[in-house]
């Protein structure tokens, strides 16, 4: 792997605050609960099989946990208070799930793609940030989600995760990651690409209106 759980921790933290502007240590000690790396280990033909814990306590019962609930295939994942949905007796917990496929990948493709599922941890917490979502963003955002398999009508169309809210808040976070990474990403386009890269449908999002 390119990167240890500390990490993906550390830039995890660090898009929180340049981006959202909030403090991710604030928001766990708040809440009483812990965040767990979850390492998704990949077979030859690109499927989740297994999984370890790449950052926080070692707990036995929570992959096996993740294992029998078939949470397994996935790229990525956010889950807000997994403890819910897991029988962890006596852990709060929220899950950030990575496999092979993004622990290998280049820094481009790993902060948009944390980026990405920081905006499902915002929009699953509720938690209090500084972007603003105007209506513009809301029309461009499904403009952009016209691109990828949650199109209307699409296979995917009924995803609960990947709503217009969600694309909304997706195009506006990465306009500020375009800015605050300039060195990774040409413009607002490519980082919003880059976010969606195991989404798309593989075509150029034209007719979006882009930040500069």
């Amino acid at each position: 792997m390119r990167y240890t759980g500390k990490d993906i921790q550390n830039r995890f933290y660090e898009l929180a605050m340049a981006i959202f502007r909030f403090d991710f240590t604030q928001y766990l000690k708040e809440r009483s609960k812990e965040l767990y790396g979850i390492h998704l280990i990949m077979n030859k033909s690109r499927q989740a099989v297994d999984c370890n814990i790449f950052f926080g306590d070692i707990i036995p019962t929570l992959t096996s946990e993740i294992k029998q609930r078939g949470l397994l295939s996935v790229i990525a994942a956010y889950r807000v208070d997994a403890d819910k949905e897991l029988a962890l007796p006596n852990i709060k917990a929220d899950l950030l799930m990575l496999s092979d496929t993004l622990l290998d990948a280049d820094e481009k493709i790993l902060m948009a793609l944390l980026t990405h599922e920081l905006c499902h941890m915002v929009i699953d917490s509720k938690i209090s940030h500084d972007l603003r979502i105007e209506q513009d963003a809301r029309s461009e955002g499904e403009k952009v989600r016209t691109f990828t398999r949650y199109a209307k009508n699409g296979p995917n169309e009924h995803d609960c995760y990947h709503t217009d809210e969600w694309f909304a808040l997706l195009y506006v976070a990465c306009d500020k990651l375009a800015h605050a990474y300039n060195n990774l990403y040409a413009n607002h386009q490519d980082a919003t690409e880059s976010a969606l890269r195991y989404d798309s449908l593989e075509e150029p999002m034209q007719n979006v209106q882009w930040k500069k």
